[in-house]
């Protein structure tokens, strides 16, 4: 992990750099080896839905991302297991169950990205603002899981905030 020296005092040339950078420019790697699949077990049986595959697989997977500033400034945390029900869970005290579960969070907590377990591998990557009520308030990200890894671990993944882009399930 990325981390500024407490005194401030540099050593190399390196943390000078990271010095100089704000926070928020800064990455945070942070090693997450994987969820057992008990965990993921577990949370599918309290939100009474299977996640799809793909990202069953991602989240037992082990991954250098976990959380990190993204190059336009938004923070964006993948939950772990018990994150995901809890989130969900509370997001279904407002909002009637559609099938939804938030995978990820960011920008403070005010915006959450979400699943289709309806849809399984064939989900799209959706965010959801502050106050949406359902799919027609989500906006797509990316057009699949597998383009959503691809793109967080690579840290090159940005949020799209355009209206056209709202999701619509096929069901």
């Amino acid at each position: 992990m990325y981390q500024l020296p407490p005194d401030g005092h540099v050593e190399s040339i390196e943390q000078a750099a990271a010095s100089a950078l704000s926070a928020p420019k800064l990455h945070r790697y942070s090693y997450r080896s994987g969820s057992a699949n008990s965990d993921v077990d577990d949370a599918e049986e309290r939100l009474g839905v299977k996640l799809p595959p793909l990202w069953r697989r991602y989240l037992t997977s082990p991954s250098l991302f976990s959380a990190g500033w993204l190059a336009s400034g938004e923070f964006v945390a993948i939950y772990p297991p018990k994150d995901i029900v809890d989130v969900t869970n509370a997001y279904y005290e407002w909002v009637p169950r559609n099938g939804a579960v938030m995978v990820a969070g960011g920008a403070g907590g005010s915006e959450w990205l979400q699943l289709d377990t309806v849809a399984g591998d064939d989900s799209p990557v959706v965010l959801l603002s502050s106050g949406g009520q359902g799919w027609e308030d989500t906006i797509i990200q990316t057009d699949s899981i597998d383009e959503f890894v691809s793109l967080i671990e690579a840290h090159r993944f940005q949020f799209a905030f355009d209206d056209r882009m709202h999701y619509e399930p096929r069901r």
